[in-house]
């Protein structure tokens, strides 16, 4: 009888566990045999404290011609490569901190054979790209600055870029565009001033509607009757 105990716990056990087994619900997913993924990383941008270009931009000068540039922490070495109407400058070793910097320049509305210009930072350089409408000589140089720093400057001959009748915004002193508002160059005219004094306002102004006659002048007075004679 003890043996029957046993055999029936035995039993009994055996079937709760199978009871158990059975009301898990089966896995009907295979094993891969892989981590589980983990959440993406937003990659952020490693500042470098080292050669900064620090604003790009275009001026008109005195003589005609253009002039685009670039304004660096300190001296770098740059090399060009030119096409046909396309200048690449390669900054070696040089990053844009503010991304406005990066803004390009549209400078199709002067007279000059830039169209537009940009910065670009390409493998640990940075890469200035001009864009050109046509063929023309250009020349550049590293120029020191104050406290270190240098400039990029590439210079381009006066000439007729302009089609006919386009409207030319050196006309009206508009010398320097750039891509980066903080900080950036501001053209003469574009200075706001001190407000045109208003015309002194006349010493007797007329009266009544502008444009109106003035009003008739008053009859004379009537003559006094002669005296009577006695």
């Amino acid at each position: 009888m003890v043996a029957g105990l046993v055999a029936f716990g035995a039993a009994e056990g055996t079937d709760a566990h199978a009871q158990g087994a059975a009301g898990t619900p089966p896995s009907t997913t295979a094993p891969t045999g892989k981590p589980p993924r983990r959440a993406a990383r937003v990659k952020q941008r490693v500042v470098n404290p080292g050669l900064v270009a620090t604003l790009p931009g275009f001026e008109m000068l005195p003589d005609g011609g253009s002039r685009l540039f670039v304004e660096l922490s300190h001296t770098a070495s740059v090399t060009e490569k030119k096409d046909a109407r396309t200048l690449t400058y390669v900054i070696q070793g040089a990053h844009v901190v503010h991304r406005n910097n990066e803004n390009a320049l549209v400078t199709v509305h002067f007279n000059t054979p830039v169209v537009r210009a940009r910065l670009l930072p390409v493998r640990g350089d940075v890469v200035f790209s001009v864009d050109l409408r046509a063929d023309t000589p250009s020349a550049w140089k590293l120029t020191d600055g104050a406290e270190g720093t240098s400039v990029l400057q590439i210079d381009f001959p006066k000439g007729a870029f302009l089609p006919a009748g386009e409207y030319d915004p050196a006309a009206e002193g508009l010398q320097v565009v750039s891509g980066a508002p903080p900080g950036s160059r501001v053209p003469p005219s574009a200075v706001p001033g001190d407000p045109a004094p208003s015309p002194a306002p006349p010493a007797n102004p007329p009266s009544g509607p502008a444009g109106a006659a003035p009003p008739p002048a008053a009859p004379p007075a009537p003559a006094a009757p002669p005296a009577s004679t006695p």
